[in-house]
């Protein structure tokens, strides 16, 4: 049952993940302005700035990010003893997911165009913005944010108090694994409906699409209503 007790536990976790989600939001932001500026220099006619992109984009979608943090926080405490975790956090998070942003972004390009995907010189910066470019990459970006969000868990390593450090505080205070529980649910809350949101958008791009074909074949096409009611 819900009383004071439970809302004592549950009030620290839900000021934690307002930093779980400040962090994302940055994060996202940060990434996605890296994924395009890769993605400028990707298609780039001059091939040693191509080869440059591709090997960052190849490098850093397949490092594991628990290593990519411990990487970034020894550098930047080597540089400045006074680390900042909210700088070390939103580094590790940005270089990790820009990559993957990138990649899928690339993707949506070459599906919104019909380009091969070996020709990455036919594509131009136009490209990167265009409507049929970001019809095919709204639903992946959506799943980027649920990827962020559980990536944002791992900064607890380091001492970043987000959503998950604030559980594990309370549960190694209390030892009572009913904190652990509450953060799986909040998790759940944050990243349920984004999932619901993606499935959304590649369903209604997915019927967008189905209904092209329908109309560039010459089918009648019949909507469910029609269906139900011939």
């Amino acid at each position: 049952m819900f009383n004071d007790r439970t809302w004592i536990m549950i009030h620290p976790l839900l000021l934690a993940s307002r930093w779980t989600l400040l962090l994302t939001l940055i994060s996202f932001i940060g990434a996605v302005i890296l994924a395009y500026l890769l993605l400028n220099v990707r298609i780039s006619k001059l091939p040693i700035l191509s080869h440059i992109a591709y090997l960052y984009i190849g490098i850093f979608r397949n490092i594991p990010f628990i290593l990519l943090l411990f990487l970034v926080y020894w550098n930047i405490s080597f540089i400045n003893s006074k680390e900042n975790l909210w700088v070390i956090a939103s580094i590790a998070l940005i270089l990790s997911n820009g990559s993957k942003i990138a990649e899928l972004w690339l993707n949506s390009i070459i599906l919104g165009h019909k380009i091969e995907s070996k020709k990455h010189t036919a594509l131009h910066i136009k490209d990167i913005l265009s409507p049929d470019t970001f019809r095919h990459l709204i639903s992946p970006l959506i799943g980027s944010i649920i990827m962020i969000i559980h990536d944002s868990a791992i900064t607890s390593v380091i001492g970043f108090v987000e959503l998950t450090k604030a559980g594990w505080i309370w549960y190694s205070t209390n030892f009572k694994p009913t904190s652990l529980i509450w953060v799986a649910c909040i998790y759940f809350v944050m990243c349920y409906p984004l999932s619901l949101l993606s499935s959304y958008f590649r369903n209604k791009h997915h019927a967008d699409r189905q209904e092209v074909l329908v109309e560039a074949t010459q089918i009648p096409y019949k909507s469910k209503e029609q269906k139900a009611n011939p």
